[in-house]
């Protein structure tokens, strides 16, 4: 990979933030401030070509993605000059996880990024975009299944067996005979269920049809 700018104050949280979430929501925030930073940034400085810069449009694509905002980081891919993609190598490797992303190859994106070698800052970035998509993959396997196999539930989350066995158990997950049984949601009593919201059944019919596919 191209060498990289290590210490760009730009990639430093702003003073207030506080660096460590504590929710989901205040994740967000962190992330799409981080995007905002790095949109000005690339507004900023067009048709520069340097690591620095290059390393802003990395980390404005990796922001779009850990928002789920696939088509704002094609934008952004495709705003940054051939020159510059052919440059600096490790802008590749960034949108190389887009594409899985894109065609929800989770097993491809995940054996992608324990294989690559992060440098900083887009280490911690990357691992973070991996545990948001294991986060989403076992959401997606306790709403859409009775039972599944051990394998499988390698793939979706990027762990060898052995360490999916141990990750589902943790979630009190039933694992027996190469078969996980996830735990389902408990039931709220005293209403009326709460049904999944739009996003929820079009990201679980796509995943199943995606996923069943392979």
């Amino acid at each position: 990979m191209s060498p990289l700018v290590t210490h760009s104050a730009w990639l430093v949280a702003p003073a207030h933030m506080d660096t460590k979430v504590s929710s989901a929501s205040t994740e967000s925030q962190s992330w799409t401030n981080i995007v905002e930073t790095a949109r000005i940034k690339e507004l900023r400085n067009p048709g520069v070509i340097n690591p620095e810069i290059a390393q802003n449009s990395a980390t404005l694509i990796l922001g779009y993605m850990m928002l789920d905002d696939l088509k704002n980081a094609q934008f952004a891919w495709k705003r940054m000059s051939e020159q510059g993609k052919k440059k600096f190598s490790f802008v590749n490797e960034i949108w190389k996880l887009w594409t899985f992303l894109r065609k929800k190859d989770r097993k491809g994106f995940h054996a992608f990024v324990n294989g690559g070698k992060w440098e900083p800052p887009f280490e911690a970035m990357v691992q973070a975009l991996q545990d948001k998509e294991r986060t989403k993959a076992i959401r997606f396997i306790k709403n859409s299944y009775q039972s599944i196999s051990l394998v499988k539930v390698a793939d979706l989350i990027g762990l060898t067996g052995e360490e999916a066995k141990r990750k589902v158990e943790s979630l009190g997950w039933r694992c027996e005979k190469e078969l996980v049984y996830p735990k389902k949601p408990e039931v709220k009593t005293g209403g009326a269920n709460e049904p999944l919201d739009i996003g929820d059944l079009k990201m679980l019919s796509e995943y199943i049809l995606q996923f069943e596919s392979k």
